[in-house]
């Protein structure tokens, strides 16, 4: 079964995967998440911020592999392979064959990857103090969210994004056709035409990390 939170901190984009490992430590407080997930987060200000100017839409960067690799590691799984779909949504596979869902997001100030052992997922992160234009949050809203849903546009932005990357499909749909509603502190139902998905949106380290799943 997967550690449910795993937060990695680096001190050097060239550290070790042992020294990485060795900074790892463990939090059980992903609420509303009903199977094994695997979360590592990583604050960028100490790098370069080199990988965050690639377009990677074809290969992981090499942040991307190493986290991951960490991820598998963790859960006794050294022999997966990470691969992407055409759509460019990313996903993992053991020697058996088993399919492990795999999502990626970052910021200027975080770097996230998660890991689920049995279900695709989505995950999104913005600054909590991301400033929102009020031409941006008109497009991205509901018609029915504009007086029901009170949570700050870059919070309801991470809860859209993810689950545009939990459908495979990123911003080639309108985030403003999905119907968002809460159901508690933490925990969101997203409606995309017929599809119902989960959506757990927590706050960390001023950070907004949202992980979508059905």
């Amino acid at each position: 079964m997967l550690s449910n939170v795993i937060f990695a901190s680096r001190t050097s984009k060239r550290m070790s995967k042992d020294a990485l490992l060795n900074q790892i430590h463990f939090e059980n407080d992903i609420p509303h998440v009903p199977f094994g997930l695997a979360l590592a987060i990583s604050p960028t200000n100490e790098f370069d911020g080199e990988f965050l100017k690639r377009a990677i839409p074809a290969e992981f960067s090499p942040i991307s592999r190493e986290s991951l690799q960490t991820l598998a590691f963790e859960i006794g799984k050294k022999d997966l392979k990470f691969h992407k779909e055409s759509s460019g949504r990313p996903f993992a596979l053991d020697a058996t064959g088993t399919r492990y869902g795999v999502s990626i997001s970052h910021t200027k100030s975080m770097y996230a990857c998660c890991l689920s052992e049995s279900r695709n997922i989505g995950l999104d992160v913005e600054h909590c103090n991301r400033v929102v234009t009020p031409r941006l949050r008109n497009r991205i809203m509901h018609p029915l969210e504009m007086e029901k849903l009170k949570i700050s546009v870059i919070r309801l932005w991470t809860i859209k994004e993810a689950v545009l990357k939990l459908n495979g499909t990123g911003l080639r749909v309108n985030m403003s056709d999905i119907h968002t509603k809460r159901v508690t502190d933490s925990l969101f139902e997203a409606r995309l035409k017929d599809h119902l998905i989960k959506v757990v949106s927590i706050k960390k380290m001023d950070h907004w990390f949202s992980i979508a799943f059905n």
